[in-house]
């Protein structure tokens, strides 16, 4: 929900650009158009960045459990945090 919101409001923000920019207005269009960028380029950004909770821990021998647990936004699923050693990498897998 507030994602799409987000994106509608970037979209807004760069139509308004547009609009500035074909009204004369060259500085609004700028700061319009940047905002906009960022908006979207955000939520893009996130969905790229943070992943969604895996089902089963991660396989392999550098995997090891952090001992890590918190609940999720939701506030009903546990999460565990899995660390690799050699990558640096981090997965959130339910349980716990």
């Amino acid at each position: 929900m507030l994602r799409g919101f987000v994106i509608a409001a970037g979209l807004l923000f760069v139509a308004g650009g547009f609009l500035a920019f074909s009204r004369g207005a060259i500085a609004a269009g700028i700061v319009f158009g940047i905002n906009g960028v960022v908006c979207i380029g955000g939520i893009v950004f996130e969905r790229y960045r943070y992943k969604r909770l895996q089902s089963l821990p991660p396989t392999g021998t550098d995997w090891r459990l952090t001992g890590e647990k918190f609940l999720d936004e939701d506030g009903k699923t546990n999460v565990e945090v899995w660390f690799n050693s050699t990558t640096g990498a981090r997965r959130y897998v339910k349980g716990g």
